[in-house]
């Protein structure tokens, strides 16, 4: 049998790292890029999770389960990207600022923070005082 060149090539681009059922477990995500921003979601809220359970506190404006709205989607889709190291320094930190009125942010701020942190770490020279204000 000789195959034509159309199936001797691989599949380009970036290989799929959702998982082949995640489409049935949320029927209203119809989109690649939701399912995806779902499974960084889900990987980062099991780690807080993890977290709590094993005592660490202070993690409640990310994961409380006695509010209605106790998850911060946003902000666990940015944290979701990055290694389970990495979220364990960073998430008892925006936990933190956030505590604090002076240094309060939006969860859009805390996304594009987590974006540029992740994206440019080399270049991204900023750290969170006290006050939870970038300082160069």
């Amino acid at each position: 049998m000789i195959m034509d060149e159309a199936e001797i090539k691989t599949k380009r681009g970036r290989p799929a790292i959702i998982l082949p059922g995640w489409g049935s477990i949320w029927p209203d995500i119809t989109s690649r890029r939701g399912l995806l921003n779902k499974h960084y979601e889900v990987g980062a809220y099991d780690v807080i999770r993890k977290m709590q359970e094993e005592g660490i506190t202070g993690l409640e404006f990310l994961r409380d389960p006695a509010k209605a709205k106790g998850l911060r989607w946003g902000i666990l889709r940015e944290l979701g990207r990055l290694d389970e190291e990495t979220i364990r320094a960073y998430a008892p930190m925006i936990c933190e600022a956030q505590s604090k009125p002076e240094s309060r942010k939006t969860v859009r701020q805390w996304e594009h923070l987590l974006r540029i942190m992740r994206l440019n770490p080399e270049a991204f020279t900023e750290t969170v005082s006290e006050t939870g204000e970038a300082e160069q």
